[in-house]
């Protein structure tokens, strides 16, 4: 390695440092810099090849168990490996969705693995315990409702079918959120990076985002399993059909959504239009479903297409 590479490595380690000490010590903001613990990973792998990030990464790990313990680990072990990846491909100029769908599914690998061995070796099962929070926070509800003469029969069955479908959702959320964890982490990164010198490849327009057509076969085909094979609430198979057809639902919601800022964008309608609709279909349910209906239309007919 280079006499310059590692002193750049240095330096990146040295940031690096700095951000997880204010990650891991500061009570209120810390939270914060958990966007910005990637930044040196990215950077030095992007700037030089993924034999010296991955050596950045190892480093990474002593240092850490140096600084913060073992209890520290999962920090590089998930913003590390994430901007390890994130350097890589844009590295190699790969297209914007790859690098973030890879991303993605590095950052989501990395928590399914932090989370095995957090329930293994030290037997901390952080969903279980969202779980009992959630279930304490819903018993409490209850019970000042109950107090204050309020019926609770019918709100404590609203409250557990929530509760159910929350805990059969968990895989679909751990992916939502680990796309939104990256999402966040490009967004704050890439500036950055390009006022450092480093070229990262332009995606396309958010109006422009199309999903691939098979999104209808898999839906159709998932929708006809599910009606077809009957699963017990609560199994394996159930969870498999509500997941799935969750994380299309979103797919199709997405659709709509670009589809409406790509229709606001040919007939020249004020940008504040399309994100005052798109708030509207993500927090409204009525809108929600015709969002999925209209993503669905739109992939299908390629409705965009036909709007002059």
């Amino acid at each position: 390695m280079k006499a310059k590479e590692l002193t750049e490595g240095a330096i990146n380690l040295a940031i690096y440092i700095i951000i997880l000490l204010m990650f891991l010590y500061l009570p209120i903001f810390g939270g914060l810099f958990m966007f910005i613990v990637p930044l040196p990973f990215i950077y030095y792998t992007a700037k030089n090849d993924w034999k010296a990030g991955l050596l950045f990464l190892i480093a990474s790990f002593i240092l850490t168990l140096i600084v913060g313990s073992w209890i520290a680990l999962p920090v590089p072990f998930l913003y590390g490996i994430v901007g390890f990846v994130l350097g890589w491909n844009i590295y190699h100029q790969r297209e914007a969705l790859i690098t973030f769908s890879t991303s993605t599914l590095a950052f989501l690998l990395s928590v399914v693995i932090v989370y095995i061995i957090s329930v293994t070796l030290f037997d901390m099962n952080f969903i279980k315990e969202t779980q009992s929070i959630f279930k304490e926070v819903m018993d409490q509800t209850l019970s000042i409702l109950n107090y204050m003469g309020e019926e609770t029969v019918q709100i404590k069955e609203q409250l557990t079918e929530a509760y159910d479908l929350i805990i059969s959702l968990v895989p679909s959320l751990l992916i939502l959120s680990s796309a939104f964890i990256v999402l966040i982490i490009q967004f704050i990164s890439y500036p950055i990076l390009k006022r450092l010198g480093i070229q990262v490849k332009t995606a396309k327009p958010f109006r422009e985002i199309t999903l691939p057509k098979s999104l209808i076969w898999y839906f159709l085909i998932t929708t006809l399993l599910s009606l077809i094979i009957e699963a017990e609430k609560g199994t394996f198979l159930y969870n498999v059909f509500i997941n799935l057809l969750y994380l299309i639902d979103i797919c199709f919601i997405l659709q709509a959504i670009t589809f409406i800022f790509d229709y606001c964008y040919k007939k020249r309608i004020h940008k504040a239009w399309p994100i005052i609709i798109s708030v509207f279909i993500i927090v409204n349910p009525i809108f929600n479903q015709l969002a999925k209906i209209l993503g669905i239309i739109d992939l299908g007919f390629e409705l965009r297409k036909r709007i002059q």
